[in-house]
């Protein structure tokens, strides 16, 4: 091989698994690459006597006051490739078995020019045969790149074998404008193993890495992409920022594939077929597409769910995006997120005739043509939650069901009525709406009695789709099964919450960050995007709770969050003593927001199933709801909270002050509260349970 062509790869070897290293080590000079191990003089010792064609290079410091044991820091990694041979030089963690034709050395050398070339391993069962192939997702392995980029690194104290360093490297290349390419073919393999990084570590590194990139941001050099990943930035733990930055380099970077693999062409059993991992064919993701209205930052918890479906998708290996029909609405949308096509003057043509006819949803012709936009085309399933907004025509995307597999998953009862949402004393959907009592409502808006027009065009176009149908409680199933809905196929998955991000805090911290004092009473938290609506029965109870007030004077502290909060604050009776927040529309502030009450108020006249209460109980705050909707399947009297029977007022003030007066009480409720968000609403169950599905329908239609 020329000297030019030749690539020196870096690791740092340990003195424990050395038969298996010694494989590993192999199979890498069998592709031709020159082989450097940085280590202590200690190990150094130790491990020559095994490897007799490494060359070994000494260093002399290692992290061992820091970590314990002596790891080699990223810098003196760097720093002997800048001596090695040739133009591209890389770096292998030592537990990596490479397996790959004799042409990798020309394809690495070719591909990385002027450019820099990562990926991640495929974990196995065992090194031999390669078998039970499964994508790693948690990070990257394999580094090969023009030396000239190593001028590009500043000094850090990021070591090998903690984490961050692997994201560290292609965030600096690509911040710095050089091509970064993610290569996807499988040929990097580990046995799997046990894993177990410091918290501390996790926290502090990737501290390092979020101030690295504030810094590059003042000078205009990161994408919107990577931008979105500060929404993240300043939560009190690192996790989802960690989180957006691999769904950024997972998907981002320009994909390779190394051609004519052995164990990328193989027989089944080699193919990777990981649960996280599915697609219809072997060997193929899902592409999934979710659509909405609204964007999270200004929507409910519905659209927050779809992003954050999207982004564990992404998180899976999977292809997502979200089209929004108000993605403007968001300056600093996550990567993942589009706008949904439309055509010329449609909104305002849709406006226009929606004034004038009261025809909701109807008229948007660009929904027939959503299956000729190329990525949307190609995709496996269309997934819409809720289909009222203004956004979409229902008649146009029934027929389209025939040719596309669509996914509709309803929040409330929109689907069989004229108009409502939540039809609250009404059953004349059952037979057909007219005189519609509650066209005042503000969300979704209509601008007359059009509801029987409407019904009957939903009554036709549903039953003749092919809907798929995807509830997330059972009473909602319940109810569809009474309409003209039911025709169409469901099935019910519970929702899904971050129990990482919402879970107990110190409720001192939580102050802190809200700048608020501390609060010696009894603290009955009222949260809601919107407090003013009249669904939510905010405004009644609070002037119920001013005789709990009187009851137990300077006892009881109203946290009220969420838009509409001074509107609030001025109907608490002088009795009771109040703290407002505003709306927030980061999870961590909202988790914060809910480790300050003792319990969440929840005293809705009308739900599906509400992911402020599955939030709050995921937090260890007990729930006093009506019983409505699906609030019963997930909170239960006397383990996690309390349900009432709706508009029972005394009834709730009842279950108040038995809290109030019962400490003990509220440590059980508490306790059991975190127990069902962790046993039955993990939202990693969710995830696992929604591809599935996904599969499922797939199949079927296959």
């Amino acid at each position: 091989m020329p000297f030019e062509n030749n690539i020196t790869v870096v690791t740092s070897l340990t003195p424990f698994n050395i038969e298996t290293q010694i494989e590993n080590i192999k199979s890498w000079e069998k592709l031709g690459l020159e082989v450097v191990s940085v280590n202590s003089g200690e190990e150094i010792k130790r491990l020559q006597q095994h490897f007799g064609t490494v060359n070994f290079m000494e260093v002399h410091r290692d992290a061992t006051h820091m970590a314990g044991k002596p790891l080699v820091y990223l810098d003196d990694v760097l720093q002997t490739l800048e001596k090695a041979d040739g133009q591209i030089c890389g770096i292998i963690n030592s537990d990596i078995f490479l397996s790959a034709n004799d042409d990798l050395i020309k394809f690495i050398n070719d591909q990385a020019r002027g450019a820099f070339i990562f990926g991640s391993r495929i974990d196995v069962d065992s090194l031999e045969g390669l078998t039970d192939q499964e994508e790693y997702f948690g990070g990257f392995d394999f580094f090969f790149f023009e030396k000239k980029i190593l001028g590009l690194y500043s000094k850090t104290d990021f070591c090998l074998g903690l984490p961050w360093w692997d994201y560290w490297l292609p965030l600096v290349p690509i911040t710095k404008g050089v091509p970064v390419r993610r290569l996807v073919t499988p040929f990097a393999y580990h046995a799997k193993h046990p894993q177990n990084w410091q918290q501390e570590f996790f926290e502090s590194f990737g501290r390092i890495v979020a101030e690295y990139l504030k810094r590059e941001n003042r000078s205009g050099s990161l994408d919107r992409e990577l931008k979105a990943c500060f929404a993240y930035i300043d939560e009190p733990e690192i996790l989802n920022f960690c989180k957006c930055l691999l769904y950024y380099l997972k998907n981002i970077p320009v994909h390779i594939f190394y051609p004519d693999n052995p164990q990328s062409d193989n027989d089944a059993e080699r193919k990777i077929t990981t649960g996280h991992f599915f697609s219809a064919s072997a060997g193929r993701k899902l592409k999934v597409a979710f659509f909405t209205s609204h964007p999270a930052n200004i929507g409910s918890g519905s659209e927050r769910l779809i992003y954050n479906t999207a982004r564990a998708l992404i998180e899976r290996g999977h292809d997502a995006r979200v089209y929004v029909g108000n993605a403007h609405l968001d300056e600093e949308p996550p990567f993942f997120v589009h706008q949904l096509p439309r055509m010329p003057l449609e909104r305002l043509v849709e406006r226009g005739q929606a004034r004038l006819t009261g025809w909701n949803d109807l008229v948007f012709p660009s929904t027939a043509l959503l299956g000729l936009w190329p990525w949307l085309g190609t995709s496996d399933v269309w997934h819409f939650h809720n289909l009222h907004g203004h956004y979409v025509s229902l008649p146009l995307l029934s027929l389209l069901s025939w040719v596309k597999r669509i996914v509709v998953s309803p929040v409330d009862k929109y689907l069989s009525t004229g108009y409502c949402p939540y039809p609250i004393d009404c059953d004349r959907f059952l037979t057909g709406c007219d005189e519609c009592k509650n066209l005042n409502e503000p969300w979704p808006g209509i601008s007359r009695d059009a509801t029987k027009t409407l019904w009957k065009v939903k009554r036709f176009f549903i039953p003749h789709s092919k809907f798929y149908l995807l509830y997330h409680t059972q009473a909602l199933a319940a109810f569809y099964e009474k309409t003209f809905v039911a025709r169409r196929p469901a099935k019910v998955i519970h929702y899904g919450i971050d129990v990482h991000c919402y879970r107990k805090l110190d409720r001192e911290s939580c102050l802190r960050k809200f700048g608020l004092p501390s609060i010696p009473r009894f603290v009955v938290g009222l949260l809601h995007s919107y407090l003013l609506d009249p669904r939510k029965g905010i405004v009644p109870i609070i002037k119920k709770l001013g005789k709990l007030g009187e009851q137990l004077p300077g006892k009881v502290e109203l946290l009220v969050v969420g838009h509409g909060g001074h509107e609030i604050r001025n109907i608490v009776p002088p009795e009771l003593s109040v703290t407002v927040l505003p709306y927030l529309r980061q999870t961590h502030e909202l988790a914060s927001a809910l480790n300050l009450c003792d319990v969440l108020l929840y005293p809705t006249k009308a739900e599906n199933l509400s992911l402020t209460c599955l939030n709050a109980l995921a937090c260890g705050v007990p729930v006093i709801s009506y019983d409505v909707g699906g609030q019963r399947e997930a909170i239960k009297n006397g383990h996690n909270g309390f349900i009432i029977e709706i508009d029972d007022e005394e009834g709730l003030i009842k279950r108040l002050i038995e809290m109030i007066n019962n400490p003990s009480l509220c440590w059980k409720l508490s306790d059991g509260a975190r127990s069902t968000a962790e046993k039955h609403f993990h939202f990693d169950r969710y995830i696992d349970d929604l591809v599935e599905y996904y599969k499922e329908i797939l199949t079927k239609q296959n």
